[in-house]
């Protein structure tokens, strides 16, 4: 008679059941496991690409604040250099109408000189005529007439002198500016 295996191979079934239940569990385990990852691996690809475009815009935002900046350097340079090119013409035309002014000063200083002894030789001659005639006229009247004179004279020649000064001036400081 052939032994009875009946009870050991059903033993044999039973674990091997259990080992398929459990092997199912696991494998659920795993599945729900693979599914919670997924969704972190999801959420992190998602926050990876939101922090991806954010840099980018911010790039590009600085890339474009840099480039104005670039600009607005160049923009200042530019004013700068021309600003000095400019002080330095002005400079130039100070030198230029200091050197005139001072030619002209003493231009003048020796005109102012000249009539002074201009003005004294004709108060002497005046004084020399008033002298001479002192015999025939009253004194009072000379004296007036030689102030009259000289006043004039003096007007005249100021007036003269100093248009010629400021005519001269102006040429020179129009000459200048071109």
């Amino acid at each position: 008679m052939p032994p009875n295996n009946t009870y050991i191979n059903f033993e044999r079934f039973t674990r091997i059941v259990e080992d398929i239940s459990l092997t199912e569990r696991g494998f659920s385990t795993l599945a729900v496991s693979h599914d919670s990852l997924q969704e972190d691996i999801d959420a992190l690809v998602s926050i990876y690409n939101e922090k991806e475009a954010w840099y980018k815009e911010e790039n590009e935002s600085v890339r474009h604040k840099l480039s104005q900046l670039k600009y607005e350097y160049r923009k200042i340079e530019s004013l700068k250099r021309h600003l000095q090119d400019d002080i330095k013409t002005v400079g130039t035309s100070l030198t230029g109408i200091t050197g005139k002014y001072a030619d002209l000063q003493s231009q003048y200083e020796s005109l102012s000189q000249e009539l002074s002894e201009e003005l004294k030789w004709m108060q002497d001659l005046m004084s020399n005529f008033q002298l001479e005639n002192e015999a025939c006229v009253n004194g009072n009247f000379d004296s007036v007439f030689n102030r009259d004179i000289n006043e004039s004279l003096m007007e005249l020649l100021n007036r003269s002198r100093c248009e010629e000064f400021l005519a001269g001036l102006n040429l020179d400081v129009a000459a200048s500016h071109q």
